[in-house]
C-alpha cells in the first residue's frame, strides 16, 4: 500500500518539473495568481532643484516613462505657479524634461508632485523640491515694457519675458524697425528676449509693440506694449558738484557752499535737495533762477551721530528733457563720553509669561547722538529707542514667551561713535522658572529606498510644548539627517536619509529632540528600508482550517511584499533537498531558514523545521531581497495533523486513494473492509529523525499514536508515517474502513495523531 501512495502522489500530486508533490501545495491550498495589471516605471522619485544667490532659474532636468506591457498612453498632472514640464501626454516610453522660475517666491522650500497615470495602472508621483536660498532677481511676465537710453550712453539693457505655449507653436513679431524680438524655445516656458536700438532716432518717447500669434483654432495673441524714452539733456547741464561738508562735535557749524550751475542755453531752473533727516539745506530757500546760476547749499548735523551722511541735489528745468543730479556728503567726527544709568538690570518671570519691562537713561556731558545695540540675548532682550540723542529715557524689554528655565545673561552696547572714550555696556539677567513638556508627532518614522543611492523624500516632525521652548535637534548614525538644528516650538524639523553605500537591508536610527533649558528630551526612532518594499506579515494558515503547526507542518504566509510579482515553484534540479530561497524569499522560523516550495508577492509556502521540536513557540519572519518583516509569534504543538482536500480549501472531499489505485470519489467510493489511503501534514515527529526539507525515500512511523476515525467509527491503522517519495513533513496513513461505517458520498473521516485532530468538514466517499 506504500507503493500505491508513492504512486498516485507522483501521478496525481506531482509537479513534473520539480520531480516531487508540489500540485497538493500549488492547487490545493494555493490562490491562482492574478493576471498582471498593466505597471508604470518613472526612472526617479524625486527631482532637486536650487536657486541659488544671484541665479534667476535653475537648469531643467529630467525624468524618463516607461511601462510594462510598452508603449502604453499616459497623462502628466500636477500644478504649481512655478513648475512646468514639457508634455502634459506621451506615449511610454518617454522622457519629460522639467523646469522651475522661481520668480516671485520668497527664500524656503517649496514642493510639488507631477502624477504620471495610465488606464488600469497604478500612478506614479515625481516630487520635485525646490530649494530657494536667496530671493531671485525679479522677473515678472509684464505686458509693458520701457527702455531708456541717454544720449552718448551705451545700449540700454534687453528685457525679458516668459511665454507658456503649453507645447503649442507660436511666432514672434514687431512692428518698429528700432524694435528686435528673439526666442529662446529650449526653456519651458520659452523666454522672449527684447531689445531696442535708439539710434538716429529723435529725442522723445517711441512707442512700439511686441506679438506673439498662436497656432491655436481660432489664432490667438498675445501683446507686449513696447516704449523707449531718448533722453538728450543730462549731457547739457554743468555743474562744479560734488559737494563736500564736514562738521567734528563741539565745532561751529560748517560754512555753506556754492554749487555753480550751467546749461547750453539759458533756462529757468529748479533745485530740490534730498538727504536723510533733512540735514542738507539750500540758503534763503532761493531753489529756481536762470541758467548760469550759483546755488547757496547748508549743512545742519544738529542730532547727528559721528558717521558719513549722503545727500544730493537734482536740478531740472520744466520741458526740458533731462535732469542733472549732484552728490552731497557730511561727514561728522568726535562726540562726548556717554554715561548709562543703572549699569544692571534683573528680571525674574515664568516661561511663557508676558513681555516685562524697565526704565534706564542715557547722559553725556553734552548733547550728543548715541546708538544702542543688543550684544547679547537679542532673541529675548530690547532697547527703545535705539538710537537718538544723548540724554535720552530708555525702555528695556525681555520676552520670557520663547524660553524654557532657567538664567539668561544678556548685553546693551551704548555708542557715541568717534566718541574718545568707547562705549558703555547694561547688563541684563533674566531668570525664567517652570516646567517644559514636549510633544513630537509622528512618535517613529519610516523611509524605503527601491534601490541603493535613491533616497526617499524627507519626511516632517513637529514639535510642540506646553508653552513655547526652544529645542536642539540631533540624528544618529550617519545615513540620517535632520534640519534644522534648532528652533523654538512650536517647531517643524525635515528628516532626510542618504542610500547611497548602503547594501539592501533594514537599517535604525534616532532623532533625538532636546529643550536644553528645561531639561526634557524625546527621541524619535527611525527606520530605513533599502531595497524595496517592507514585507509585511498578514496572517498564516497550515492549510487546513487554522493555524495550529508542529514540527514538520506545511506553513502558509499571507502578506504583502513577500516576495516576486510572479509565482515561483521550487524546482529540485536532481537535488533531494527543498531550497530555502525562492527568488530571493525567505521565511525564518526560530532563526531556521525554512525549506520552501513556493513564493509570491502575497503567500510563501514552508515547512516548520523539525529542529523547532520541543521549543514550543515559533519565531516567523520574512525576508525579500534582503529586507526582512517584523517577527510574528505563533505556538508549537507536539502534534497539528490537517488533511489535504481535493479542492485545496480544507474543507470536503479528501484528497484519498482506495485500495483498488482509484482516486476516492462519489460514484467511486472506497468499499468497507477496504484499504482507504490519506494524506496531510503536521503529525509531528517520526521514530526516525528526518531532515528539514529532504525528500523521503522509506517509510517509517509517527512517535505519536495515530488513530482514523470514519464515519464516528475508529478504522484499523495498518500504515501512518512519513509518505515515500515526498517532502519530510508530509504524512499517510493506510486505514481499513470499518464494516460498521454506514456508507455514503460524504462520509467524515478525521486523523489523530497524539492529542493532535485534523480538521473538521473532510469526507470520503463509502460504498
Amino acid at each position: 500500500m506504500v507503493r500505491s501512495t508513492q504512486k498516485f502522489i507522483t501521478n496525481h500530486f506531482c509537479c513534473p518539473a520539480s520531480g516531487f508533490a508540489l500540485i497538493a501545495f500549488l492547487a490545493g491550498f494555493g490562490t491562482t495568481p492574478a493576471l498582471a495589471q498593466p505597471t508604470l516605471t518613472v526612472s526617479t522619485p524625486e527631482l532637486n532643484f536650487l536657486q541659488d544667490a544671484g541665479t534667476q532659474s535653475p537648469p531643467s532636468q529630467t525624468f524618463s516613462i516607461t511601462s510594462a506591457p510598452a508603449n502604453a498612453l499616459v497623462s502628466l498632472s500636477g500644478t504649481a505657479s512655478w513648475l512646468y514640464y514639457s508634455q502634459s501626454s506621451a506615449t511610454a516610453p518617454s522622457i519629460v524634461t522639467v523646469n522651475v522660475i522661481p520668480t516671485g517666491l520668497s527664500v524656503g522650500v517649496y514642493t510639488a508632485s507631477i502624477t504620471v497615470s495610465s488606464a488600469g495602472a497604478v500612478n506614479r508621483s515625481v516630487l520635485i523640491r525646490l530649494t530657494v536660498t536667496s530671493v531671485p532677481p525679479s522677473n515678472a511676465n509684464p505686458t509693458q515694457l520701457a527702455f531708456t537710453y541717454v544720449t552718448g550712453s551705451g545700449l540700454p539693457d534687453s528685457q525679458q519675458f516668459y511665454v507658456n505655449a503649453n507645447s503649442q507653436a507660436f511666432s514672434v513679431n514687431v512692428n518698429q524697425p528700432w524694435l528686435f524680438a528673439s526666442v529662446n524655445t529650449a526653456t519651458n516656458p520659452a523666454i522672449v528676449t527684447v531689445s531696442v536700438n535708439p539710434y538716429g532716432l529723435q529725442a522723445g518717447t517711441h512707442s512700439g509693440l511686441v506679438t506673439i500669434t498662436f497656432a491655436t483654432n481660432p489664432v490667438s495673441y498675445q501683446l507686449v506694449n513696447v516704449t523707449l524714452t531718448v533722453d538728450e539733456g543730462a549731457q547739457l547741464w554743468t555743474t562744479s558738484g560734488p559737494v563736500k561738508f564736514n562738521y567734528k562735535y563741539g565745532d561751529a557749524a560748517p560754512a555753506s557752499q556754492f554749487l555753480s550751475i550751467s546749461y547750453a542755453s539759458v533756462i529757468v531752473f529748479i533745485a530740490e535737495v534730498n538727504s536723510t533727516g533733512g540735514w542738507l539745506k539750500i540758503a534763503n530757500n532761493t531753489n529756481t533762477g536762470f541758467t548760469p546760476a550759483n546755488i547757496e547749499l547748508a549743512a545742519d548735523p544738529t542730532g547727528l551721530v559721528a558717521g558719513t551722511y549722503s545727500g544730493s541735489v537734482v536740478i531740472n528745468s520744466p520741458g526740458v528733457l533731462g535732469s542733472v543730479t549732484v552728490p552731497v556728503t557730511l561727514i561728522v567726527t568726535g562726540a562726548p563720553a556717554l554715561s548709562v544709568s543703572p549699569s544692571t538690570l534683573t528680571f525674574e518671570a515664568t516661561a511663557g509669561g508676558a513681555e516685562q519691562s524697565k526704565a534706564a537713561n542715557i547722559s553725556s556731558a553734552a548733547p550728543t547722538g548715541y546708538t544702542a545695540t543688543v550684544a547679547l540675548g537679542a532673541e529675548w532682550l530690547g532697547i527703545s529707542p535705539a538710537s537718538g540723542n544723548a540724554p535720552q529715557a530708555l525702555t528695556v524689554k525681555v520676552s520670557p514667551a520663547n524660553l524654557g528655565p532657567g538664567t539668561y545673561r544678556g548685553s546693551i552696547i551704548f555708542a557715541a561713535p568717534g566718541a574718545g572714550s568707547g562705549g558703555q555696556l547694561l547688563g541684563v539677567t533674566l531668570t525664567v522658572t517652570g516646567t517644559v513638556s514636549l510633544t513630537a508627532s509622528p512618535q517613529s518614522l519610516s523611509f524605503t529606498a527601491a534601490a541603493p543611492g535613491t533616497p526617499p523624500a524627507a519626511q516632517a516632525i513637529t514639535v510642540t510644548s506646553n508653552f513655547p521652548a526652544t529645542v536642539a535637534a540631533a540624528s544618529s548614525p550617519g545615513w540620517l539627517s535632520v534640519t534644522p538644528l534648532s528652533g523654538s516650538t512650536p517647531a517643524s524639523f525635515s528628516v532626510s536619509v542618504v542610500t547611497a553605500g548602503l547594501a539592501a537591508g533594514v537599517y535604525n536610527g534616532t532623532v533625538t529632540i532636546s529643550s536644553p533649558g528645561a531639561g526634557q528630551t524625546v527621541q524619535i526612532p527611525v527606520s530605513l528600508t533599502v531595497g524595496g518594499a517592507r514585507p509585511t506579515i498578514r496572517e498564516f494558515t497550515n492549510g487546513g482550517s487554522g493555524a495550529d503547526f508542529a514540527p514538520g507542518s506545511l506553513m502558509i504566509v499571507l502578506g504583502t511584499n513577500l516576495g516576486p510579482s510572479n509565482l515561483t515553484v521550487a524546482s529540485l534540479n536532481g537535488s533531494t533537498q527543498l531550497p530555502t530561497s525562492l527568488s530571493g524569499a525567505q521565511v525564518f522560523i526560530n532563526n531556521i531558514a525554512a525549506p520552501l516550495l513556493l513564493a509570491s508577492s502575497t503567500q510563501v509556502y514552508a515547512m516548520v523545521p523539525f529542529e523547532a521540536a520541543g521549543q514550543g513557540r515559533l519565531d516567523v519572519a520574512a525576508a525579500y531581497q534582503g529586507v526582512r518583516s517584523d517577527t510574528r509569534t505563533l505556538s508549537l504543538l507536539d502534534n497539528a495533523p490537517i488533511l489535504f482536500t481535493a479542492d485545496g480549501s480544507g474543507r470536503g472531499r479528501a484528497s484519498a486513494i482506495n485500495q483498488n489505485g482509484a482516486i476516492n470519489i462519489p460514484g467511486a467510493g472506497a468499499p468497507r473492509g477496504s484499504v482507504i489511503q490519506l494524506y496531510g501534514a503536521g503529525g509531528g515527529l517520526y521514530e526516525r529523525d528526518l531532515l528539514t526539507g529532504s525528500i523521503i525515500a522509506a517509510t517509517g512511523r509517527f512517535r505519536s499514536t495515530a488513530s482514523v476515525f470514519i464515519g464516528g467509527v475508529q478504522a484499523e491503522v495498518v500504515y501512518a508515517g512519513p509518505a515515500p517519495g515526498q517532502v519530510a513533513g508530509l504524512y499517510q496513513v493506510n486505514a481499513i474502513v470499518p464494516q460498521d461505517t454506514l456508507p455514503g458520498a460524504n462520509v467524515p473521516v478525521t486523523v489523530r495523531v497524539g492529542a493532535g485532530f485534523s480538521q473538521p468538514g473532510v469526507t470520503i466517499a463509502v460504498e
